[in-house]
């Protein structure tokens, strides 16, 4: 019988719905103060704003292609574009969420493990 690990998984919740025009310039972060395993991320937006978009980041590297914040509550994943390397979060990065325009506003639900994925 093959054994298997059960990792528990914690849900970072980036908000940046209450930010007044910054969150296209100052990204909604945290440091990390243990390594995480970034695996998955959903964004609401919070707000209508065509060709609005928000990506979850390790610094400023992209972990995946942004995702579109168009409809105000449209709940959109981040399904493409992810990047291995970047998810890979280590002690002291920051993991972040930033707009590409002044009118978006989201929050960002990151799935994360505990450690490195092996």
């Amino acid at each position: 019988m093959a054994s298997a690990s059960v990792k528990a998984t914690l849900a970072v919740v980036l908000d940046a719905s209450g930010l007044n025009d910054q969150f296209n310039t100052t990204a909604v972060a945290l440091t990390a103060t243990r390594p995480l395993t970034v695996v998955d991320a959903y964004v609401i937006a919070r707000a209508a704003d065509v060709g609005g978009t928000a990506t979850v980041r390790k610094s400023t590297n992209a972990i995946f292609t942004a995702v579109v914040c168009a409809a105000d509550g449209a709940l959109i994943r981040a399904a493409a574009g992810y990047s291995a390397a970047d998810a890979a979060i280590a002690v002291g990065d920051s993991l972040n969420v930033i707009a590409n325009q002044a009118g978006t506003r989201g929050t960002a639900y990151v799935t994360v493990i505990p450690g490195a994925i092996s």
